[in-house]
Parts: C-alpha cells; sequence; structure tokens
C-alpha cells in the first residue's frame, strides 16, 4: 500500500576486498537513477565490515500513485572511495479501481428461462493489469451471487483481461428463475486487487 516500504540491499564482499564496508545508501525516486554518484539518497546505514550481509531499509513515508526506481550504493574506506550500485528495481502504487467503458448487452430487459443473458463491457487499468472480471447475479435471493468469470471455460469470450480489452459473460437463465426480477453486476479486480462494479442491469423473467 506504500506505507513504511521496506527494503533490502544484499552486499556481497568481494574475495580480493582488503578494505572495509563503510556505508549502504537507498535511493527511491519516480525517475530512471542515472547518476548515482552525485544523487541524495533517502537513507544511509553506516557499518564497518567485510562480512557478506543484508540491509535492511524502512522508508516512513507513503507513496503517491505511480511507477518507482529503487537503487542501492555501497562504499569502502579505500584513500579512494570504491562504489558499487545496483540495476534500478521498480516498483508501483496502485490504489486507484480498474475502469469500465461501454456496458452492453444482447437482451431484452424481459427475458425467458432458457435465454442466455450476456453481458459486455471493456476494462482497462491505468497502471496495473486487470486480474478478472466475474458475473454477479441475485439469483435464488442471494445477492451477488458469482454466476460466471472469466477464468471459465463455460459462456466465457473476451478472457484477454489484458489493459483496454472487452470481456463479454453469458449466463443461462435457469428454470427455478421464473417470474423472478434479477440484477446482472460486472465485478473487476485488477492485479493488486483493487475492485469496481458496474451499475446493475435489472432484467425480469416471464
Amino acid at each position: 500500500n506504500g506505507t513504511d516500504a521496506q527494503f533490502r540491499c544484499n552486499i556481497t564482499i568481494n574475495g580480493t576486498q582488503i578494505f572495509n564496508i563503510t556505508n549502504v545508501s537507498l535511493y527511491v525516486g519516480t525517475s530512471y537513477h542515472t547518476a548515482i554518484d552525485t544523487a541524495s539518497p533517502n537513507q544511509t546505514q553506516i557499518i564497518n565490515s567485510t562480512l557478506n550481509q543484508t540491509i535492511n531499509f524502512t522508508v516512513p513515508t507513503t507513496f503517491n500513485e505511480g511507477t518507482y526506481f529503487w537503487v542501492c550504493k555501497v562504499s569502502d574506506n579505500a584513500s579512494t572511495t570504491n562504489l558499487n550500485s545496483t540495476l534500478n528495481q521498480t516498483f508501483i502504487i496502485d490504489r486507484t479501481p480498474p475502469f469500465f467503458e461501454n456496458l452492453t448487452n444482447t437482451s431484452n430487459s424481459v427475458v425467458s428461462t432458457g435465454d442466455a443473458i450476456s453481458i459486455s463491457v471493456g476494462v482497462s487499468d491505468s497502471l496495473t493489469s486487470i486480474n478478472g472480471v466475474s458475473l454477479l447475479v441475485n439469483l435464488s435471493g442471494t445477492a451477488d451471487n458469482e454466476v460466471n468469470n472469466t477464468n471459465s471455460t463455460r459462456f466465457a469470450s473476451g478472457v484477454n483481461t489484458k489493459n483496454a480489452s472487452r470481456v463479454n459473460l453469458t449466463f443461462v437463465l435457469p428454470g427455478h428463475a421464473l417470474n423472478q426480477v434479477l440484477n446482472f453486476t460486472l465485478r473487476v479486480n485488477d492485479s493488486v486487487n483493487n475492485i469496481n462494479l458496474t451499475t446493475p442491469l435489472v432484467f425480469v423473467v416471464r
């Protein structure tokens, strides 16, 4: 969730190292780190060791949404300080639910048992990917009863749930749905489990 994020820097000493490791620094930002030797670190830990070890950092802040880059830099106590830094690593903070567009269905509002209700919607997420879409129906008096999803092999199409894709989910009305008023809702969640629901589509079964 981007609060009190923890970072781990693993240090491996060169076999010919004769100087002590003196400090390890963490750099976190929204831009790719290219000039690490002149940048200002978020945190630095002072150590004095020739041993392989793991240094943990906790950044007591709440990161805004977005993509972040982070690196570790290690220095020793040579007269001409030797520096070594890791490659840029990335992480993403995403607190916003996925969004829908162009919710459509192929059925009239009054339907019969045995009819297939197909609902289609465009799904997307601005920072991460779509994890799945489910079709919910208040069937048999149960609210939010899942009757189909994009992991199903029955009545599902458009199951490529990457960003900016269109998903179509279908449900065949059973006989015991006769004379019921059913709400159909689509639920989408992204890869970090932010969830969004469409407005209900109402069908009367005659």
